[in-house]
């Protein structure tokens, strides 16, 4: 079935980015929602247009990593809301359960776009050299 599957990109509809306090070292959390899934059949075929809607909020914090860091050792904050898009064919039926049962899948390409889109949000700021590495929510 994921041969019938295809991204078709991504659209960022708002970014934000807040430098603070950055340090010489430092790590980055991830948080995200579940995505807003919506999909709809395309006509007189057996293909599905699917959009997944993701808030994602990137941190970065001074210093060595930790489990609960402090909010006095924030470095930046980046957050962007952004929509992926993915389509289907050959497929007769798609629901919630499908989204369920290939989650890994939807989960690799939005984890793409993240990367995309923080990396973007950092090239226009001062820290346009940091590296993001390859980050999930």
């Amino acid at each position: 079935m994921l041969e019938n599957f295809y991204f078709e990109g991504f659209e960022v509809i708002s970014s934000s980015f807040k430098e603070i306090n950055i340090g010489e070292e430092g790590f980055i959390t991830v948080n995200t929602q579940d995505p807003e899934v919506s999909y709809e059949k395309v006509d007189d075929s057996n293909s599905f247009k699917i959009s997944m809607l993701i808030e994602a909020k990137v941190r970065a914090f001074s210093g060595p990593r930790r489990e609960d860091p402090d909010e006095s050792d924030l470095a930046f904050e980046s957050n962007a809301v952004f929509t992926t898009f993915f389509s289907l064919s050959d497929a007769d039926a798609f629901d919630e359960q499908f989204v369920q049962d290939n989650l890994w899948y939807f989960e690799r390409f939005n984890a793409i776009a993240l990367k995309l889109v923080t990396e973007n949000i950092l090239k226009h700021t001062s820290l346009s050299y940091l590296p993001i590495p390859w980050i999930a929510g």
